[in-house]
């Protein structure tokens, strides 16, 4: 009823078929870490992106095909804090459609496990008086 004028203003929000995959992470030992995910359906494979520590952004280290749910991370630094994250990805029609990123999975790598031995300086000859050992005391070292 009666003329209306003015123009409408539409967005649109497309929303990927793609679901978010589960990301696991943990250290396993010298510099290594063992990454593995839920599957995606209708997934072409799965890019992984890491932040390393010299780095303030992540960076896409290792694409993977769909067949592959697991993967080791090898050569990191120890003591060194790394961040993963990974989104799915399919093919359509010649362009690459990827879904949305899983949630950043935080790992600090092992330090070496191996045990130090506390060293001793040589001590002057036994037997000897005021060489300054006691009875009783060997020379053997001790492991912490």
């Amino acid at each position: 009823r009666g003329k209306y004028t003015g123009t409408r203003k539409l967005s649109y929000r497309i929303f990927s078929s793609l679901k978010k995959p589960s990301l696991k992470a943990s250290a396993v030992k010298k510099g290594k870490v063992k990454l593995s995910w839920s599957k995606v359906s209708n997934a072409k494979g799965y890019r992984i992106y890491v932040k390393e520590p010299s780095s303030s952004k992540y960076r896409c280290r290792l694409t993977k095909d769909v067949m592959v749910r697991s993967v080791t991370h090898k050569g990191l630094k120890r003591g060194e804090i790394y961040r993963y994250k990974m989104r799915a990805y399919k093919i359509t029609n010649g362009t690459t459609e990827y879904g949305p990123y899983s949630k950043v999975r935080t790992v600090k790598i092992k330090l070496d496990g191996r045990r130090r031995s506390c060293r001793r300086e040589p001590s002057p000859s036994p037997g000897k008086p005021g060489n300054g050992r006691r009875e009783g005391v060997s020379d053997k070292k001790t492991v912490i």
